[in-house]
């Protein structure tokens, strides 16, 4: 049962495909963070090793940054979600609390359980955020696939990032698209590095009207009409991977881990603070995803922290797309991860020598 407290903190949903800037569209928000109000965000990030809560958690200290990985908190990791929203109500008198669900759950299910007469009675949802890539994202994609047409159903406010690339047809047909529905959306941002206004951040959400007594319950969620994406449990180990034997340029990594679920392969490295990637060959490693012909065992994505020889950088790539580097304020240790079809063909243990190649050759041993 939830920790009872006196007034209702409000909540808001960021949801989004892969890689459309949500996690940097919170950062947007945090800087225009009230002075007097006091917010929390959970990260609920699908792979097994936690990228964007360390990202925050580095950048935002006056913030209560709190995650989930391993694991989606519509289903799977419901459990822990429910652990960790206790553990922050409990601590910390706040006024806000974001949720970034994992780019492959189904936020239709989060919003179902925030519904809940548990939920209701502490906690009021307000703007849910849809992020979408402006270039990728594609009005068939909505008709076509579940997840897609479950971010759009529930979205208060679509945000169209990353208008800066050259898409301008795709953009035109895409705010067309948007504009027809019903129930019409609160707004419709178009932007560039996910720059929103704070003041969306209070709107009343169209999912209140869904607060029924016939929503799942929270505390029965696995008993709904909403699965388990995947029976295997939330933090399982992948032994055949992890069995394989490291190269010896990997001897200073600290956590290797694999998961799988919704289909994906998740495969993520965690290395000592004390060593350096080379950036140069790090960004050759992601350049050759960028030029793999796309098909169905493609990467989804890829995305990592790097102590490099120049600076901490965030690199991240997203099928499709081209890859990025950023600076980045996080400097407790490297960490990297990509994400895959499960029955992908793609040599990961190749792709990790490639990898062990961009340490600097200084710290071999």
């Amino acid at each position: 049962m939830l920790f009872k407290i006196q007034k209702k903190i409000a909540l808001n949903l960021v949801t989004g495909t892969l890689g459309a800037g949500k996690t940097t569209m919170l950062k947007n928000l945090l800087k225009q963070k009230p002075e007097n109000e006091k917010w929390a965000i959970l990260v609920n990030e699908f792979g097994a090793i936690g990228i964007d809560g360390a990202i925050l958690n580095s950048e935002s200290n006056s913030i209560q940054i709190s995650e989930i990985p391993g694991g989606c908190i519509c289903c799977t990791a419901q459990t822990d979600f429910k652990a960790v929203i206790d553990e922050l109500v409990k601590e910390f008198p706040l006024d806000r609390i974001f949720i970034e669900p994992t780019g492959l759950g189904e936020p239709g299910s989060m919003v179902d359980m925030l519904q809940s007469k548990d939920f209701q009675k502490r906690f009021e949802v307000q703007t849910v955020f849809a992020v979408l890539d402006s270039c990728t994202a594609k009005p068939e994609h909505f008709e076509k696939f579940f997840l897609m047409h479950d971010l759009i159903e529930v979205a208060d406010v679509v945000v169209l990032n990353k208008q800066d690339m050259d898409c301008d047809e795709n953009i035109e047909i895409l705010n067309n698209y948007l504009n027809k529905l019903y129930p019409p959306k609160s707004a419709i941002i178009n932007t560039s590095q996910s720059v929103v206004d704070v003041e969306l951040i209070s709107l009343d959400s169209i999912n209140k009207a869904k607060a029924k007594d016939d929503f799942v319950s929270a505390n029965n969620l696995e008993s709904s009409h909403h699965q388990p994406h995947n029976p295997k449990a939330s933090g399982e180990i992948d032994h055949a991977f992890d069995g394989f034997q490291a190269p010896k340029a990997l001897k200073g990594i600290l956590k290797r881990k694999s998961l799988k679920q919704l289909d994906t392969l998740s495969v993520g490295w965690v290395f000592e603070n004390s060593i350096t990637f080379n950036h140069k060959k790090l960004s050759k490693l992601f350049q050759t995803l960028q030029e793999l012909e796309f098909n169905d065992q493609t990467p989804l994505r890829a995305k990592g922290v790097f102590h490099t020889d120049r600076a901490w950088s965030l690199f991240q790539w997203v099928k499709t797309k081209p890859f990025t580097i950023d600076a980045v304020a996080y400097r407790r240790d490297s960490r990297f991860e990509i994400l895959l079809p499960q029955n992908t063909d793609f040599d990961i243990q190749k792709f990790e020598i490639e990898l062990s190649r961009c340490i600097n050759s200084s710290l071999f041993s």
